[in-house]
C-alpha cells in the first residue's frame, strides 16, 4: 500500500490505528451520505463516482487499520498483555473476510462502475456494521494500550513500514509463504497493482474525496 501519506511520516502503528479509526468513521459517513437512490440520472453519475471512490478508500484504509491492529496486538502479546490483545483483535477475522470480498468486487473496476456491484455494497455495509461500535471502542482503549506498553512501545513498527507492507487482500489464514522475508512487501505491491484504478487514479476517481484522508486530525496516543 502506498507509503506516501505525509501525515503518517513520524507515527508508529498505535498512532496509525488511532488515525485509521477516525478516517474510517468519516468514510463510512461519506458512504451513507452518497446514496444515489431517488436522484435524477445526471446527479446519480456524480454521486456514484464519489461513492465508488469512497469504496476504494474503505478497502485501502480498512486494510491499513487491520495491519496496524495486527502489529499492536503482536507487541501486546510479547509484553504479556493478553487480555488487551484479545480485546483489540476481537473483530479482525470477520473484518478480513469482508475486506477480501470488497477487494474481489472492486479489483480492476473503476469507481463509477462499482455502482453495479451488489456484493460490494453488501460487504461495505456489513463491515460498517461490524466496525460501527468497534471504531469508537478501540479509540477509547488506545490510551490504556499505550500505558500498558510503556517502554515496550518501542517494539512497534513505524506507520510508514505498516503502510508499505499492508495487503489489500489480507486473508484470514496465514500461510507458510507469509513468513518468508520480503514476502509481505511483495504481497502488498501485488495487491496494489491488481486494485488499479484506485482511489488516487486521477482519470477515474474523485480526487477531492481521496484528499480528505490526509486531513484527519493527529492521533492522541
Amino acid at each position: 500500500m502506498r507509503p506516501t501519506r505525509r501525515t503518517i511520516r513520524k507515527e508508529d502503528s498505535l498512532d496509525l490505528l488511532d488515525r485509521q479509526d477516525r478516517v474510517l468513521e468519516e468514510l463510512f459517513d461519506e458512504w451513507s451520505d452518497a446514496d444515489p437512490t431517488g436522484l435524477e440520472p445526471g446527479q446519480k453519475v456524480e454521486v456514484n463516482w464519489r461513492r465508488g471512490t469512497v469504496a476504494k478508500l474503505i478497502l485501502e484504509q480498512g486494510a491499513l487499520r487491520v495491519a496496524a491492529q495486527d502489529d499492536v496486538i503482536a507487541c501486546l502479546a510479547r509484553s504479556h498483555h493478553d487480555r488487551l490483545a484479545e480485546s483489540l483483535g476481537e473483530h479482525i477475522p470477520a473484518a478480513k473476510g469482508y475486506l477480501d470480498r470488497i477487494d474481489e468486487c472492486s479489483r480492476g473496476v473503476t469507481p463509477l462502475d462499482l455502482r453495479y456491484s451488489a456484493g460490494l455494497r453488501e460487504s461495505i455495509e456489513a463491515l460498517s456494521k461490524l466496525w460501527g461500535d468497534d471504531l469508537r471502542h478501540v479509540r477509547t482503549t488506545l490510551p490504556a494500550v499505550a500505558q500498558a506498553l510503556g517502554a515496550e512501545r518501542q517494539g512497534l513498527r513505524s506507520a510508514r513500514y505498516v503502510r508499505a507492507h499492508a495487503p489489500l487482500h489480507p486473508t484470514v489464514r496465514q500461510r507458510w509463504h507469509h513468513r518468508v522475508p520480503g514476502m509481505s512487501r511483495l504481497h502488498a505491491l501485488y495487491d496494489l497493482v491488481r486494485s488499479l484504478p484506485d482511489a488516487e487514479s486521477s482519470a477515474f476517481a474523485d480526487q477531492a474525496v481521496s484528499r480528505k484522508v490526509d486531513q484527519v486530525g493527529h492521533p492522541d496516543v
